[in-house]
């Protein structure tokens, strides 16, 4: 097998230049752009084929818009203009290499700088020697398509970093005030009341602003008539500072206010932690960031670029090859062809003539077409996009309500039993006895070991190729017993076999008929001209769209095309049959090739669970399945509702994990325990599911499933290290061996530990 020099693609029709092999013109001209700049170093770097394929279609003359520009355009003066693009592509070194020396492929470009982590690229250019347009054509050119949004988003201000670095100048400050305190120093009487207001002063903003998110913890607990644990940490924060204005004003003592703002210090600390563990990747995009930015709209006699929020019913819009629909449509154009796997899953072209609908989500295949729009309000795909939970939400149910709650009242006893002991002792002790279990059992090691662990296994599942909406569809992905598969765009890709079907062809005909068959317009025909190459002359051709093509080559008169173009009896779907002068040779029958090494990962899960293969297909040929399914468990033609309720029977018996593409397979989403997608680029389109995986890692399925359920084991260890940690830190609290500040100063270091074990105990790989 023979790869691609620039993107590493397994090679079909070669291209060679410089001695070098392509898979594609579009590979070899990126090649030949960045040899031709002098940067042949980038196929150097830490991959053998960093390339990214240029095989799609792009189109962006939508860039040279005015209104487009303005909102893309972050800075612009006489000569330069700043643009951001986000570059899903990016994903190595390599890379970034590459295009922070876009100078050296255009003159036009003053400076390029890559942010890696969140793949961005921000470009300074001179638009009098290269235009926007050109920019982004640039870019596609060497394989990095650059994806765009024009819905400005107000950047969100991280109040929680601003609190941090205001407790945290508060604490600093406050230790600093009470050092002669510390260190046992008389400062005087007017002094130490100065310090000491003082100290009151810089406290305020930590139990107001600082202390807010323990605040709405603990209200949003009593709407919903829970016990949150935030409730010990504001019942501390409380306890700190009106002990402390009582020694303060009262007893003209120094109280306990450096405690009070290092136990909010340490608190926010932890909680930012918390937070970066929930930042895994977003499923929170709409059905609009997968439809173009702008359309061609007939204006008059001619088609202008218009932004697609100004497209009206009864505008006639032009689409051309690989753009999606963007609207429910009818066809205006005599006849076209489009793909509707975005909507059905099936991937193979369908003919439509004038007149026909043609509905949001299709991709335009061949020559391009134009389209009446009958309904502009995005309805098609807005109906089956499900609203996800955000992550917020989820947090909450990591850790059972039940345990919080008898964890709350556990400390609240430990800390009145410790106050009533102390008590008859020193009422300061008693204080300093409750305050220290209050904090010191403050349960954020407990409530943060589930989303440590999850954390830390969602991301090892995104380097395996799966990527979970939250954490709690570990928890479900644990539990499954039944695995239900699609059939087309899951356990099948894109690559097209074809099979030969009746008498032995001679090189001639071969010849003839791949010279006929590469001047059809039809989308399937690619596919035949690709595996049959012909340079014989034809004569008299001849096509009849959506039917199939005729043509005279070495004096026989070839028919190509469906059954009926041919006048044959025969009646296999899917299939180009071949016609020499009066006899039917035979057809080529067409199917989509099952993924690469999924026959070993489906024998390993027939080993343990039960699977399905659930396909809307009418025409399902279950013997090409049965290696990898038995017969009684393959179901062809299921409608989406009919998959719905497959899957809800299914769950009935066992938690169900449902694995297809395509917002047909949304409905059995919903029904399943959980669903993954299966995409083929993380740019594609999110159904309702609760995941995505990688067309290329679904084989890596056992190892994904058997890493949720190990996670349980994980989890377990780190709450018991947790509960030991406390009950330790309860002991030294109770007997007055541990200070309201050393206690503060314990707590997040428990999250630490947690964190640490988390990471050792999942450093086991999953193969």
């Amino acid at each position: 097998m023979v790869n691609c020099f620039h993107c590493g693609d397994e090679i079909i029709t070669e291209v060679k230049s410089e001695d070098k092999s392509f898979c594609c013109q579009g590979c070899a001209s990126v090649y030949n752009i960045i040899n031709g700049a002098g940067l042949s170093n980038y196929y150097k770097g830490e991959q053998q084929n960093p390339g990214i394929s240029n095989k799609k279609l792009i189109y962006l003359d939508y860039l040279d818009s005015e209104e487009v520009q303005q909102k893309l355009i972050s800075f612009k003066d006489e000569n330069r203009s700043v643009v951001r693009f986000v570059l899903p592509s990016i994903h190595c070194a390599s890379c970034v290499w590459l295009l922070e020396r876009l100078t050296l492929l255009n003159a036009g470009i003053i400076s390029s700088e890559i942010d890696f982590l969140s793949k961005r690229i921000t470009i300074h250019f001179n638009h009098h020697q290269i235009s926007l347009r050109k920019v982004g054509e640039l870019l596609v050119s060497i394989g990095y398509e650059p994806k765009l949004d024009l819905n400005k988003r107000k950047r969100k201000i991280n109040h929680l970093i601003i609190r941090i670095g205001v407790a945290g100048f508060c604490f600093g400050n406050i230790m600093l005030l009470s050092f002669p305190e510390y260190l046992g120093q008389e400062t005087g009487e007017l002094w130490k009341k100065f310090f000491s207001y003082l100290n009151i002063i810089l406290s305020i903003p930590v139990f107001t602003y600082c202390s807010v998110p323990f605040y709405k913890g603990v209200l949003s607990a009593f709407k919903a008539k829970k016990i949150s644990v935030d409730i010990l940490i504001v019942f501390g924060i409380v306890t700190l500072l009106g002990r402390s204005v009582y020694e303060i004003f009262v007893l003209n003592q120094g109280g306990y206010l450096d405690s009070l703002s290092g136990l909010l210090f340490f608190l926010l600390i932890g909680k930012w932690f918390q937070a970066k563990v929930f930042s895994e990747l977003s499923f929170e995009k709409d059905n609009s960031y997968y439809l173009p930015l702008a359309v061609l709209k007939k204006v008059g006699d001619d088609f202008v670029v218009t932004p697609l929020e100004k497209i009206r019913k009864g505008d006639i819009i032009r689409l051309r090859n690989g753009e999606v629909v963007p609207y429910k449509c009818a066809l205006n154009s005599d006849e076209g062809a489009v793909e509707n796997s975005f909507i059905t899953g099936e991937e193979l072209p369908i003919q439509v003539k004038k007149g026909d609908l043609v509905y949001c989500g299709a991709q335009v295949k061949g020559q391009l077409i134009d389209l009446v729009v009958a309904d502009a309000e995005n309805g098609d795909l807005s109906e089956m996009w499900r609203e996800t939970k955000s992550i917020s939400q989820e947090e909450s149910q990591l850790v059972d309500t039940r345990f919080i709650t008898g964890f709350t009242l556990f400390v609240f006893t430990v800390a009145i039993g410790a106050f009533v002991f102390w008590s008859f002792y020193s009422s300061e002790k008693a204080f300093l006895a409750t305050t220290s279990v209050l904090i010191v059992a403050c349960p954020c090691a407990l409530a943060l070991s589930a989303p440590t662990v999850y954390g830390i296994i969602l991301r090892k599942m995104g380097k395996m190729g799966v990527y979970l909406k939250n954490a709690n569809a570990i928890k479900d992905l644990a539990k499954i017993k039944t695995f239900v598969f699609d059939k087309t765009g899951t356990i099948t890709n894109k690559k097209i076999e074809l099979k030969w079907v009746g008498s032995h062809l001679s090189d001639e005909e071969k010849s003839c008929i791949g010279s006929i068959i590469k001047h059809s317009s039809h989308p399937l025909a690619k596919e035949l001209s690709n595996s049959l190459k012909g340079d014989k002359i034809i004569e008299d051709f001849e096509e009849v769209i959506g039917e199939g093509v005729s043509a005279v080559c070495n004096k026989s008169l070839y028919k190509i095309g469906s059954h009926d173009f041919v006048e044959t009896n025969q009646s296999v779907v899917t299939a180009i049959y071949i016609k020499k002068e009066s006899e039917v040779l035979g057809c080529f029958t067409m199917k989509l090739s099952v993924r690469d090494h999924l026959e070993e990962s489906m024998k390993t899960l027939r080993e343990f669970y039960s699977t399905y293969l659930l396909s809307g297909d009418p025409n399902l040929n279950e013997q090409d399945y049965k290696h990898l399914f038995s017969e009684n468990s393959i179901v062809k033609n299921a409608s989406p509702t009919e998959k719905k309720d497959f899957i809800e029977n299914q769950n009935k018996i066992a938690p169900t994990l449902m694995i297809g593409d395509g917002i047909n397979d949304s409905l059995a989403f919903d029904s399943a325990t959980i669903g993954l997608a299966v995409i083929e680029e993380t740019g594609s389109f999110f159904p309702s599911c609760d995941g995505i995986i990688k067309g290329e890692d679904l084989n890596k399925l056992p190892s994904i499933v058997r890493l949720a359920k190990y996670s349980k084991n994980v989890l377990i260890a780190c709450f018991s290290f947790s509960i030991i940690y406390n009950l330790i830190g309860l002991y030294f609290a109770v007997t007055h061996q541990l200070t309201p500040l050393f206690a503060a100063i314990l707590m997040p270091l428990s999250s630490v530990s947690v964190v640490g074990l988390a990471v050792l105990l999942l450093s086991r790989k999953f193969k």
